[in-house]
């Protein structure tokens, strides 16, 4: 490596880790924004228990481009039995939609940002009244966000919620439903039935005798006359004694190969050796025997 890639890698080395101790020592201000307000309309209004009430949580951006809004609110749940939320066309994008427990979660968003200085409805909310009357208070809670556009900056400034009244109405009396009169069953007209033709009996039928089966004939058995029933008895003896013979054969060239027959040798051509005596010593001459006449 050459000093001058020592050099610029000593010199990014020294910028990322400046960077990582500016930012845990020195974060970036994150100055909110204001001018959003998010509240209930009506803010004020009663209903009979067991009634529902109707109310649009709605959004002035001041002005601002907008393109997310997160509300969540809070309910009593013995005023209120339930909750039911509806969209509007404002916010297209549905990201949550939940009523329960007293907690009401309502997170909305659109591709084509909200903007101008009028109300916008976010969504509608719907409460079941119970049957206990009461002021029912419903108010904004923690982790509310109106959300800008531009830079994602918060501009939440104003939440304003509200308060209603459940009365307890008169039960009325439920209308009694006339019982309806029973219609009489008309009994049946006899139909006359003319003279019927006497059914003739069935005439009895004697049990039929069995059919006797026949009996399968025995078939005769062929006297022995000693005379083969096929070719191949004809044949078989002399088939055992050929093959007799061949075996008989086989088994005396197979010992001949085996065991060799001790044959006297020829005698060896040339002059005979005498037969006694002991060899001549060395030196000695032999003189030839005369022969006689």
């Amino acid at each position: 490596m050459n000093r001058k890639s020592a050099f610029y890698m000593a010199a990014f080395g020294f910028l990322f880790v400046g960077s990582i101790v500016a930012s845990r020592f020195y974060p970036v201000s994150t100055t909110q924004a204001t001018g959003g307000k998010l509240f209930l309309s009506p803010a004020t209004g009663s209903v009979a228990a067991g009634g529902n009430l109707v109310v649009t949580l709605k959004l002035s951006t001041a002005g601002q481009p907008v393109n997310a809004v997160q509300a969540n609110l809070t309910y009593p749940t013995n005023l209120f039995s339930s909750v039911t939320i509806a969209n509007s066309s404002a916010f297209s994008i549905v990201a949550e939609n939940t009523a329960t427990g007293g907690n009401i979660r309502i997170a909305r968003g659109t591709t084509t940002p909200v903007t101008g200085t009028g109300d916008h409805d976010v969504a509608i909310i719907t409460f079941k009244a119970a049957s206990a009357a009461g002021s029912a208070n419903v108010a904004f809670g923690t982790g509310s966000h109106v959300v800008r556009s531009t830079d994602q900056a918060e501009i939440l400034g104003v939440t304003t919620g509200g308060t209603y009244t459940v009365t307890a109405g008169a039960n009325p009396s439920p209308t009694p439903t006339p019982s309806a009169s029973p219609t009489p069953n008309p009994s049946p007209t006899p139909t006359p039935n003319p003279n019927p033709s006497p059914t003739p009996s069935a005439t009895p039928n004697p049990n039929p005798s069995p059919t006797p089966v026949p009996s399968p004939t025995p078939t005769p058995e062929l006297p022995d006359t000693g005379v083969p029933a096929s070719g191949l008895e004809l044949y078989l003896p002399w088939i055992i004694l050929v093959t007799g013979a061949i075996g008989l054969v086989g088994l005396l060239v197979a010992g001949y190969r085996l065991f060799p027959s001790n044959k006297p040798q020829a005698a060896a051509s040339g002059p005979a050796r005498p037969s006694t005596g002991s060899a001549p010593k060395p030196g000695t001459v032999v003189k030839p025997k005369n022969k006689k006449d």
